[in-house]
């Protein structure tokens, strides 16, 4: 029987870095009556983001773990070469709509997942070859999401499984800036943001 795995780190402190966006206040809306969803088919077997903290996470330069050199020396460090990568890659990028409409749910997560024109892919793709990434960060995510819900609970996934099948999800979030990260805790509950990059008005 495969079980979910109870999230240990929710209100941990980390400094973790990466590039993402943040969801606009009309996408937020969207997903707290989602949310309501969740809520009231799993109860407290989840623990629900706040709506100020979802987010699409582009790259990650440093995780939420330990690495081999301080990650804030590194960060401070590299803070000219991530901006310097992150103006090449996005200099001529546009806004992007991103199309949210399937709820999907793992082990580990609730999420739910968009589609694009496949801006996020080449973004991602000119960031891994110009940021510098530490061997020990894992790459960037292949699709486009956002996660909305962990677990707080082990229980059994199938009745999971089942909640998510009554639920869905339609509504376009269109990204018009995207931020370096910096002093990011586990599930995006603090962060300062290091820099912006407004991608350009159409």
């Amino acid at each position: 029987m495969t079980t979910t795995q109870i999230a240990t780190n929710i209100g941990a402190k980390d400094n973790a870095n990466g590039v993402g966006a943040l969801l606009s206040p009309v996408g937020q809306q969207q997903v707290a009556s989602l949310l309501e969803q969740v809520s009231k088919e799993l109860g407290d077997a989840v623990w629900c983001m706040p709506l100020s903290s979802l987010h699409i996470t582009v790259c990650e330069i440093m995780q939420a773990k330990p690495y081999p050199e301080d990650k804030e020396v590194l960060f401070q460090r590299n803070l000219e070469r991530y901006k310097q990568a992150l103006k090449s890659v996005l200099n001529d990028a546009e806004p992007i709509e991103v199309t949210f409409n399937r709820v999907e749910a793992s082990p580990q997560a609730i999420i739910i997942r968009g589609s694009d024109d496949h801006a996020f892919d080449a973004i991602r793709k000119g960031l891994v070859t110009s940021l510098p990434l530490p061997a020990q960060t894992k790459q960037p995510p292949t699709i486009i999401h956002s996660s909305i819900a962990r677990f707080t609970k082990e229980i059994d996934f199938s009745i999971v499984e089942a909640a998510i099948a009554k639920l869905s999800v339609s509504f376009t979030e269109i990204i018009t800036e995207f931020q370096l990260m910096h002093n990011v805790s586990p599930y995006n509950l603090s962060s300062e943001v290091a820099a912006r990059f407004p991608l350009k008005a159409r």
